[in-house]
Protein backbone atom coordinates (compact mmCIF):
# COMPACT_ATOMS: atom_id res chain seq x y z
CA UNK A 1 0.00 0.00 0.00
CA UNK A 2 1.14 3.51 -0.80
CA UNK A 3 0.05 6.97 0.41
CA UNK A 4 -1.87 7.66 -2.82
CA UNK A 5 -4.03 4.59 -2.16
CA UNK A 6 -5.49 6.11 1.10
CA UNK A 7 -8.94 7.82 0.52
CA UNK A 8 -9.39 11.16 2.35
CA UNK A 9 -12.28 11.42 4.86
CA UNK A 10 -15.28 13.67 4.03
CA UNK A 11 -16.00 14.73 7.61
CA UNK A 12 -13.33 15.55 10.11
CA UNK A 13 -14.39 16.81 13.60
CA UNK A 14 -12.70 19.89 15.07
CA UNK A 15 -12.87 20.72 18.78
CA UNK A 16 -11.99 24.33 18.24
CA UNK A 17 -14.75 25.27 15.81
CA UNK A 18 -17.50 22.65 16.12
CA UNK A 19 -20.32 22.86 18.59
CA UNK A 20 -20.76 19.88 20.83
CA UNK A 21 -23.64 18.62 18.81
CA UNK A 22 -21.85 19.14 15.52
CA UNK A 23 -18.66 17.58 16.92
CA UNK A 24 -20.58 14.51 18.07
CA UNK A 25 -22.23 14.07 14.66
CA UNK A 26 -18.96 14.56 12.86
CA UNK A 27 -17.24 12.11 15.22
CA UNK A 28 -19.75 9.39 14.49
CA UNK A 29 -19.51 9.99 10.78
CA UNK A 30 -15.71 10.08 11.03
CA UNK A 31 -15.56 6.75 12.86
CA UNK A 32 -17.85 5.08 10.37
CA UNK A 33 -15.90 6.34 7.39
CA UNK A 34 -12.63 5.46 9.07
CA UNK A 35 -13.81 1.92 9.78
CA UNK A 36 -15.14 1.48 6.27
CA UNK A 37 -11.82 2.56 4.80
CA UNK A 38 -9.55 0.79 7.32
CA UNK A 39 -10.96 -2.69 6.74
CA UNK A 40 -10.29 -2.86 2.99
CA UNK A 41 -6.97 -1.11 3.48
CA UNK A 42 -5.95 -3.67 6.10
CA UNK A 43 -7.06 -6.52 3.87
CA UNK A 44 -5.08 -5.05 0.99
CA UNK A 45 -2.05 -4.65 3.22
CA UNK A 46 -2.36 -8.23 4.47
CA UNK A 47 -2.63 -9.46 0.91
CA UNK A 48 0.48 -7.51 -0.05
CA UNK A 49 2.43 -8.80 2.96
CA UNK A 50 1.38 -12.36 2.21
CA UNK A 51 2.50 -11.97 -1.37
CA UNK A 52 5.85 -10.63 -0.32
CA UNK A 53 6.25 -13.51 2.18
CA UNK A 54 5.53 -16.00 -0.60
CA UNK A 55 8.13 -14.26 -2.74
CA UNK A 56 10.72 -14.38 0.10
CA UNK A 57 10.02 -18.09 0.63
CA UNK A 58 10.52 -18.66 -3.06
CA UNK A 59 13.77 -16.76 -2.93
CA UNK A 60 14.89 -18.92 0.00
CA UNK A 61 14.05 -22.10 -1.89
CA UNK A 62 15.94 -20.80 -4.88
CA UNK A 63 18.99 -20.07 -2.68
CA UNK A 64 18.85 -23.60 -1.25
CA UNK A 65 18.85 -24.89 -4.78
CA UNK A 66 21.91 -22.86 -5.49
CA UNK A 67 23.60 -24.45 -2.47
CA UNK A 68 22.78 -27.91 -3.75
CA UNK A 69 24.28 -26.96 -7.08
CA UNK A 70 27.45 -25.78 -5.30
CA UNK A 71 27.66 -29.12 -3.47
CA UNK A 72 27.50 -30.86 -6.82
CA UNK A 73 30.38 -28.71 -7.94
CA UNK A 74 32.36 -29.89 -4.90
CA UNK A 75 31.73 -33.51 -5.82
CA UNK A 76 32.97 -32.72 -9.28
CA UNK A 77 36.17 -31.23 -7.78
CA UNK A 78 36.68 -34.46 -5.84
CA UNK A 79 36.56 -36.34 -9.13
CA UNK A 80 39.33 -34.10 -10.36
CA UNK A 81 41.45 -35.09 -7.33
CA UNK A 82 40.87 -38.78 -8.02
CA UNK A 83 41.92 -38.23 -11.59
CA UNK A 84 45.11 -36.51 -10.35
CA UNK A 85 45.84 -39.50 -8.12
CA UNK A 86 45.62 -41.74 -11.13
CA UNK A 87 48.12 -39.52 -12.86
CA UNK A 88 50.54 -40.00 -9.92
CA UNK A 89 50.20 -43.78 -10.16
CA UNK A 90 51.02 -43.56 -13.83
CA UNK A 91 54.09 -41.45 -12.99
CA UNK A 92 55.33 -44.09 -10.51
CA UNK A 93 55.04 -46.70 -13.19
CA UNK A 94 57.02 -44.46 -15.47
CA UNK A 95 59.76 -44.28 -12.82
CA UNK A 96 59.90 -48.05 -12.57
CA UNK A 97 60.18 -48.26 -16.34
CA UNK A 98 62.89 -45.61 -16.33
CA UNK A 99 64.85 -47.50 -13.67
CA UNK A 100 64.64 -50.67 -15.69
CA UNK A 101 65.76 -48.76 -18.77
CA UNK A 102 68.84 -47.53 -16.90
CA UNK A 103 69.63 -51.05 -15.69
CA UNK A 104 69.26 -52.42 -19.22
CA UNK A 105 71.42 -49.64 -20.63
CA UNK A 106 74.17 -50.33 -18.09
CA UNK A 107 74.11 -54.00 -18.93
CA UNK A 108 74.30 -53.21 -22.64
CA UNK A 109 77.41 -51.02 -22.39
CA UNK A 110 79.18 -53.12 -19.74
CA UNK A 111 78.99 -50.73 -16.78
CA UNK A 112 79.91 -52.82 -13.73
CA UNK A 113 77.66 -52.88 -10.70
CA UNK A 114 79.19 -53.59 -7.28
CA UNK A 115 77.20 -54.61 -4.20
CA UNK A 116 78.02 -55.76 -0.67
CA UNK A 117 75.92 -58.31 1.16
CA UNK A 118 73.99 -57.59 4.32
CA UNK A 119 72.91 -61.24 4.70
CA UNK A 120 74.84 -64.54 4.90
CA UNK A 121 74.92 -67.19 2.19
CA UNK A 122 76.42 -70.69 1.96
CA UNK A 123 78.59 -71.49 -1.07
CA UNK A 124 76.79 -73.87 -3.43
CA UNK A 125 75.41 -74.42 -6.94
CA UNK A 126 71.90 -73.56 -8.09
CA UNK A 127 69.41 -70.84 -7.22
CA UNK A 128 70.19 -68.49 -4.36
CA UNK A 129 69.44 -65.12 -2.84
CA UNK A 130 71.28 -62.48 -0.82
CA UNK A 131 70.51 -58.87 0.08
CA UNK A 132 72.80 -56.05 -1.06
CA UNK A 133 72.48 -52.25 -1.15
CA UNK A 134 69.45 -50.74 -2.82
CA UNK A 135 69.57 -48.81 -6.08
CA UNK A 136 72.26 -50.94 -7.74
CA UNK A 137 72.45 -51.61 -11.50
CA UNK A 138 71.97 -55.37 -11.50
CA UNK A 139 69.70 -56.66 -14.27
CA UNK A 140 68.24 -60.03 -15.17
CA UNK A 141 70.67 -62.07 -17.27
CA UNK A 142 73.81 -60.34 -16.08
CA UNK A 143 76.81 -62.50 -15.20
CA UNK A 144 78.12 -61.87 -11.68
CA UNK A 145 81.02 -62.94 -9.53
CA UNK A 146 80.40 -63.17 -5.76
CA UNK A 147 83.62 -63.11 -3.67
CA UNK A 148 84.33 -63.48 0.06
CA UNK A 149 86.00 -60.24 1.22
CA UNK A 150 88.09 -62.14 3.78
CA UNK A 151 89.26 -64.94 1.44
CA UNK A 152 89.10 -64.60 -2.35
CA UNK A 153 89.33 -68.39 -2.67
CA UNK A 154 85.69 -68.45 -1.58
CA UNK A 155 83.76 -67.34 -4.66
CA UNK A 156 80.72 -68.10 -6.83
CA UNK A 157 80.04 -67.39 -10.50
CA UNK A 158 76.50 -67.13 -11.80
CA UNK A 159 73.71 -65.18 -13.48
CA UNK A 160 71.23 -62.66 -12.07
CA UNK A 161 67.63 -63.90 -12.14
CA UNK A 162 66.10 -60.92 -10.36
CA UNK A 163 66.93 -57.76 -8.43
CA UNK A 164 64.56 -55.49 -6.47
CA UNK A 165 66.15 -52.07 -6.49
CA UNK A 166 63.98 -50.79 -3.61
CA UNK A 167 64.93 -53.60 -1.16
CA UNK A 168 68.29 -54.80 -2.48
CA UNK A 169 67.15 -58.45 -2.76
CA UNK A 170 69.33 -60.13 -5.40
CA UNK A 171 68.36 -63.53 -6.86
CA UNK A 172 70.78 -65.58 -8.95
CA UNK A 173 71.70 -68.99 -10.30
CA UNK A 174 75.25 -70.20 -9.45
CA UNK A 175 77.09 -72.23 -12.13
CA UNK A 176 80.60 -72.47 -10.64
CA UNK A 177 82.00 -72.24 -7.11
CA UNK A 178 85.30 -72.22 -5.23
CA UNK A 179 85.90 -72.79 -1.53
CA UNK A 180 83.21 -73.60 1.02
CA UNK A 181 81.39 -72.29 4.07
CA UNK A 182 78.73 -69.78 5.05
CA UNK A 183 79.94 -66.24 4.39
CA UNK A 184 78.40 -63.00 5.73
CA UNK A 185 80.60 -60.48 3.90
CA UNK A 186 80.20 -60.96 0.14
CA UNK A 187 81.12 -58.56 -2.67
CA UNK A 188 79.04 -58.90 -5.83
CA UNK A 189 80.59 -57.72 -9.12
CA UNK A 190 78.93 -57.60 -12.53
CA UNK A 191 81.13 -59.85 -14.66
CA UNK A 192 79.77 -59.16 -18.19
CA UNK A 193 81.42 -62.31 -19.57
CA UNK A 194 80.12 -64.48 -22.32
CA UNK A 195 81.58 -67.55 -20.64
CA UNK A 196 81.69 -68.21 -16.91
CA UNK A 197 84.91 -70.27 -16.96
CA UNK A 198 87.30 -68.62 -14.48
CA UNK A 199 91.00 -68.20 -15.34
CA UNK A 200 92.70 -69.72 -12.28
CA UNK A 201 96.23 -68.90 -13.48
CA UNK A 202 96.27 -65.21 -14.51
CA UNK A 203 99.64 -64.00 -15.74
CA UNK A 204 101.37 -61.09 -14.01
CA UNK A 205 102.44 -59.63 -17.34
CA UNK A 206 98.87 -59.46 -18.61
CA UNK A 207 95.98 -57.14 -17.80
CA UNK A 208 93.34 -58.27 -15.34
CA UNK A 209 89.75 -57.14 -15.18
CA UNK A 210 87.87 -56.51 -11.93
CA UNK A 211 87.10 -60.22 -11.62
CA UNK A 212 90.70 -61.43 -11.88
CA UNK A 213 90.45 -62.61 -15.48
CA UNK A 214 93.12 -62.07 -18.12
CA UNK A 215 92.40 -59.52 -20.85
CA UNK A 216 94.51 -60.30 -23.97
CA UNK A 217 96.96 -57.62 -25.10
CA UNK A 218 98.76 -57.10 -28.35
CA UNK A 219 102.34 -58.26 -28.91
CA UNK A 220 103.56 -54.65 -29.10
CA UNK A 221 101.91 -53.77 -25.80
CA UNK A 222 103.33 -56.87 -24.12
CA UNK A 223 106.81 -56.04 -25.43
CA UNK A 224 106.58 -52.52 -24.01
CA UNK A 225 105.49 -53.90 -20.64
CA UNK A 226 108.40 -56.35 -20.56
CA UNK A 227 110.89 -53.56 -21.33
CA UNK A 228 109.88 -51.42 -18.35
CA UNK A 229 112.55 -50.87 -15.69
CA UNK A 230 112.22 -49.72 -12.08
CA UNK A 231 113.41 -46.27 -13.11
CA UNK A 232 110.60 -46.00 -15.66
CA UNK A 233 108.03 -46.32 -12.90
CA UNK A 234 109.78 -44.08 -10.33
CA UNK A 235 111.45 -46.83 -8.28
CA UNK A 236 115.07 -46.24 -9.29
CA UNK A 237 116.35 -46.28 -5.70
CA UNK A 238 114.70 -49.59 -4.82
CA UNK A 239 117.04 -52.57 -4.40
CA UNK A 240 117.24 -55.81 -2.45
CA UNK A 241 119.47 -54.58 0.39
CA UNK A 242 118.79 -56.52 3.59
CA UNK A 243 117.38 -54.71 6.60
CA UNK A 244 120.63 -55.15 8.52
CA UNK A 245 122.62 -53.45 5.77
CA UNK A 246 120.28 -50.55 5.06
CA UNK A 247 122.09 -47.22 5.68
CA UNK A 248 120.64 -44.42 7.76
CA UNK A 249 120.40 -40.81 6.65
CA UNK A 250 123.15 -38.28 7.38
CA UNK A 251 120.88 -36.44 9.82
CA UNK A 252 120.10 -39.64 11.72
CA UNK A 253 123.76 -40.57 11.96
CA UNK A 254 124.68 -37.08 13.23
CA UNK A 255 122.08 -37.38 15.98
CA UNK A 256 123.35 -40.84 16.94
CA UNK A 257 126.92 -39.56 17.19
CA UNK A 258 125.86 -37.16 19.95
CA UNK A 259 124.59 -39.98 22.17
CA UNK A 260 126.76 -41.34 24.98
CA UNK A 261 127.54 -45.03 25.37
CA UNK A 262 126.63 -47.15 28.38
CA UNK A 263 130.23 -47.23 29.69
CA UNK A 264 133.60 -45.40 29.50
CA UNK A 265 132.12 -41.97 28.79
CA UNK A 266 134.22 -38.81 28.99
CA UNK A 267 132.27 -35.56 29.22
CA UNK A 268 134.08 -32.42 28.06
CA UNK A 269 131.47 -29.90 29.20
CA UNK A 270 129.39 -29.23 32.29
CA UNK A 271 126.63 -31.80 32.58
CA UNK A 272 123.28 -31.11 34.27
CA UNK A 273 121.95 -34.18 36.00
CA UNK A 274 118.45 -34.78 37.36
CA UNK A 275 117.82 -35.55 41.03
CA UNK A 276 119.64 -38.75 42.02
CA UNK A 277 118.64 -41.13 44.79
CA UNK A 278 121.54 -43.19 46.22
CA UNK A 279 120.55 -46.54 47.68
CA UNK A 280 122.42 -47.36 50.92
CA UNK A 281 121.43 -50.97 51.25
CA UNK A 282 120.21 -52.45 54.54
CA UNK A 283 120.06 -50.19 57.58
CA UNK A 284 119.71 -46.46 58.14
CA UNK A 285 121.96 -43.63 59.33
CA UNK A 286 124.57 -44.37 56.68
CA UNK A 287 127.05 -41.87 55.26
CA UNK A 288 128.98 -41.95 52.00
CA UNK A 289 132.75 -41.88 52.55
CA UNK A 290 135.74 -42.21 50.26
CA UNK A 291 139.26 -43.54 50.80
CA UNK A 292 142.58 -42.23 49.50
CA UNK A 293 142.04 -43.93 46.14
CA UNK A 294 138.75 -42.10 45.65
CA UNK A 295 136.58 -45.18 46.08
CA UNK A 296 133.28 -44.42 47.88
CA UNK A 297 131.51 -46.70 50.31
CA UNK A 298 128.52 -46.52 52.66
CA UNK A 299 129.42 -46.69 56.36
CA UNK A 300 127.68 -46.29 59.71
CA UNK A 301 127.53 -42.66 60.73
CA UNK A 302 129.32 -43.32 64.03
CA UNK A 303 132.31 -44.99 62.38
CA UNK A 304 132.76 -42.51 59.59
CA UNK A 305 133.62 -39.49 61.75
CA UNK A 306 131.71 -36.82 63.63
CA UNK A 307 128.10 -36.38 62.57
CA UNK A 308 126.64 -32.92 63.04
CA UNK A 309 123.01 -32.64 64.21
CA UNK A 310 120.88 -29.56 64.89
CA UNK A 311 118.87 -29.70 68.13
CA UNK A 312 115.59 -27.78 67.91
CA UNK A 313 113.78 -29.50 70.81
CA UNK A 314 114.26 -29.30 74.59
CA UNK A 315 115.84 -32.79 74.90
CA UNK A 316 118.33 -34.76 72.83
CA UNK A 317 119.90 -38.17 73.50
CA UNK A 318 123.43 -38.21 72.14
CA UNK A 319 125.25 -40.99 70.31
CA UNK A 320 128.98 -41.38 70.16
CA UNK A 321 131.09 -39.38 67.74
CA UNK A 322 128.36 -36.77 67.21
CA UNK A 323 128.30 -33.00 67.34
CA UNK A 324 125.07 -31.33 68.56
CA UNK A 325 124.26 -27.68 67.85
CA UNK A 326 121.54 -26.29 70.16
CA UNK A 327 119.26 -23.86 68.30
CA UNK A 328 116.16 -24.32 70.44
CA UNK A 329 115.16 -21.02 72.11
CA UNK A 330 114.37 -22.71 75.46
CA UNK A 331 116.60 -24.53 77.95
CA UNK A 332 117.82 -27.72 76.25
CA UNK A 333 119.26 -30.90 77.81
CA UNK A 334 121.66 -33.14 75.86
CA UNK A 335 121.95 -36.60 77.50
CA UNK A 336 125.25 -38.48 77.03
CA UNK A 337 125.29 -42.10 75.72
CA UNK A 338 124.32 -44.84 78.21
CA UNK A 339 127.29 -47.23 77.73
CA UNK A 340 130.17 -45.30 76.23
CA UNK A 341 133.43 -46.93 75.20
CA UNK A 342 136.85 -45.49 75.73
CA UNK A 343 137.60 -42.93 73.02
CA UNK A 344 133.94 -42.05 72.25
CA UNK A 345 133.39 -38.31 71.74
CA UNK A 346 130.41 -35.95 72.02
CA UNK A 347 130.48 -32.24 71.12
CA UNK A 348 127.83 -29.71 72.19
CA UNK A 349 127.63 -26.17 70.76
CA UNK A 350 125.27 -23.52 72.21
CA UNK A 351 123.77 -20.96 69.82
CA UNK A 352 120.54 -20.02 71.63
CA UNK A 353 122.25 -17.47 73.91
CA UNK A 354 121.12 -19.19 77.16
CA UNK A 355 123.46 -19.91 80.11
CA UNK A 356 121.29 -22.72 81.51
CA UNK A 357 121.62 -25.51 78.91
CA UNK A 358 122.56 -28.89 80.48
CA UNK A 359 124.69 -31.91 79.54
CA UNK A 360 123.22 -34.89 81.46
CA UNK A 361 125.82 -37.52 82.55
CA UNK A 362 123.40 -40.48 82.15
CA UNK A 363 124.94 -42.65 84.96
CA UNK A 364 128.53 -41.81 84.14
CA UNK A 365 130.75 -39.10 85.64
CA UNK A 366 131.89 -35.86 84.05
CA UNK A 367 135.42 -34.82 84.99
CA UNK A 368 135.22 -37.51 87.71
CA UNK A 369 132.15 -35.89 89.30
CA UNK A 370 128.78 -37.58 89.57
CA UNK A 371 126.78 -34.53 88.51
CA UNK A 372 125.37 -32.97 85.32
CA UNK A 373 127.19 -30.11 83.62
CA UNK A 374 125.54 -26.68 83.13
CA UNK A 375 126.87 -24.74 80.15
CA UNK A 376 126.94 -21.21 81.59
CA UNK A 377 127.99 -19.39 78.43
CA UNK A 378 125.56 -18.53 75.66
CA UNK A 379 127.76 -19.23 72.64
CA UNK A 380 130.35 -21.87 73.37
CA UNK A 381 131.33 -25.39 72.33
CA UNK A 382 131.96 -28.18 74.88
CA UNK A 383 134.05 -31.13 73.53
CA UNK A 384 133.86 -34.32 75.63
CA UNK A 385 135.74 -37.63 75.28
CA UNK A 386 135.16 -40.75 77.39
CA UNK A 387 138.56 -41.62 78.98
CA UNK A 388 139.29 -43.78 82.07
CA UNK A 389 135.60 -44.36 82.81
CA UNK A 390 134.66 -40.65 82.82
CA UNK A 391 133.67 -37.93 80.37
CA UNK A 392 136.41 -35.33 80.19
CA UNK A 393 136.85 -31.97 78.45
CA UNK A 394 139.36 -32.11 75.62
Amino acid sequence: MTVSQITPFSVVPNRQTDTPTAFSLKSSTFVDEQANQFIPDANALATQVNGEAIQVAADVLLTAGDVVLTAADVVFTGLDVIATGADVITTNADVVLADQAVIDANAAVGINSVGHSTTSYTIGLGAGQITVETGKGFGVGQNIKITDNANIANRMLGTVTGYITGTGVLNFTINDVGGSGTISDWTVIQANLGSLVEDTTPQLGGNLDLNGFDIPVSAATQSAIDALTKTDIGLGNVDNTSDANKPVSTATQSALDLKSTLSANTFTATQTLPAIKLTTGAGASKVLTSDAAGDATWEDAASSGTVVSVVSTTTQTAVKDSHYIITNVALTTVTLPTSPASGDTVWVTVTNGLTTNIIARNGQTIMGLAEDMTIDTGDSTVPLRFVNSSWRLV
